[in-house]
């Protein structure tokens, strides 16, 4: 469960994991440009169909529109290797979460069949 919420009032589960909405994902994605100039981007999908592919992008932007999230980047890496985080079902998603280790921090999108793993590289 809950055990405190961090600096900035998330909600935080487990010691250094931060359960996050998909809106609060693409904000986050937002504030790593804006105000950490954080633009490069490791993308780590692991699907039980697909297997394990890692990208690397830089610019990765999340919108949405009805009950599709669409991502891009700047150099169109998710579009050229067909990934997941192209466009997904928001219905498909079952957690998102914000694990911070260490000062260090990365991203977790979790599907029932696989998971996204965003991890900053500085």
């Amino acid at each position: 469960m809950f055990d405190e919420k961090n600096e900035k009032g998330e909600q935080m589960i487990n010691n250094g994991v931060i359960e996050l909405t998909l809106d609060e994902c693409a904000d986050e994605l937002e504030l790593l440009k804006f105000e950490h100039g954080i633009c490069t981007l490791r993308i780590t999908e692991n699907f039980d169909r697909i297997g394990l592919r890692t990208y690397v992008v830089n610019n990765l932007q999340m919108e949405f529109e009805d009950d599709i999230v669409y991502c891009s980047d700047t150099y169109n890496i998710l579009h050229k290797n067909y990934c997941v985080l192209m466009s997904f079902l928001r219905e498909g998603v079952i957690s998102i979460k914000k694990i911070i280790e260490n000062e260090n921090s990365y991203g977790e999108i979790l599907f029932k069949d696989g998971n996204i793993r965003i991890t900053t590289l500085k």
